[in-house]
């Protein structure tokens, strides 16, 4: 854990500290997530993925499909694994698992404070058992202690200096919006993509469309799974990705609005 300790000190870089627990948990993954009251379906992360390469990267947060509903109010220090909750099949997790042949996700839930809830995510190959359950609840004090005397600004640091999501994503907006279609979008998510992407805001596109709210949050839902994206700001990220960083923001803000 002193790699851990020494990233959350600014000694190292955050993701080292990630691959070196994910590599000491025998985790495929790891994932330092955040989620916030502002962007309730947006979680930013941090991400260290060993399968690099891997035609599924794993480049967001999960933790929502875990806890659903208890995303927004979970305790402090509880741990989560996706081998002991009946998750839907139809799930971005269980397609995750299904595209990686992954088998557990374990959520523990780093802290919760009025701005922000922090998650630790590690996904594994094989499903963990009940003695790996101890190891992680003894493991997990420690882990919130180094995490709670961390210095301020590591995580929000990290990914203004690109080592986040939106920019560790290898797929540009090209490629997303390539007559080839590698993220499989239908018909409609496709053309609603190309209505975001020309600067169309959500509701917009719905008029565009003629579809209702509910039929537009339906696609998009699909898309975000589909790309691997966390919402709607992530999604403009990737298909505004050939464009300036000041120009994705500026519609990321206004889309948000």
């Amino acid at each position: 854990m002193s790699t851990w300790t020494l990233s959350l000190q600014g000694q190292v870089p955050l993701r080292t500290g990630l691959q070196a627990l994910a590599e000491a948990f025998g985790a495929e993954a790891a994932v330092l997530s955040r989620l916030t009251p502002r962007e309730p379906s947006a979680a930013k992360s941090l991400c260290y993925d060993g399968g690099a390469g891997a035609r599924v990267p794993i480049a967001r947060s999960y933790a929502h499909c875990l806890l659903g509903q208890y995303v927004h109010s979970p305790r402090s220090g509880s741990i989560w694994y996706s081998s002991l909750i009946d998750c839907d099949a139809g799930t971005e997790l269980r397609q995750l698992q299904r595209a990686r042949c992954l088998a557990d996700l374990v959520v523990i839930v780093l802290s919760v404070e009025s701005k922000a809830i922090q998650f630790l995510e590690l996904h594994f190959p094989h499903r963990l058992t009940n003695d790996s359950h101890g190891l992680m609840n003894a493991l997990t004090g420690p882990l919130l202690s180094v995490w709670a005397n961390r210095s301020p600004g590591r995580f929000s640091e990290a990914l203004l200096t690109g080592s986040g999501n939106s920019a560790a994503l290898a797929v540009s907006s090209a490629s997303i919006l390539s007559p080839a279609n590698p993220a499989g979008l239908s018909r409609a998510e496709f053309r609603i993509c190309t209505l975001l992407g020309s600067g169309l805001s959500a509701a917009r596109v719905r008029d565009e469309l003629r579809i209702s709210q509910s039929t537009l949050r339906s696609h998009l839902r699909q898309i975000y799974a589909k790309t691997e994206t966390s919402g709607i700001a992530d999604l403009l990220y990737r298909l505004l990705a050939s464009g300036t960083v000041a120009d994705t923001r500026a519609l990321a803000l206004r889309h948000a609005s």
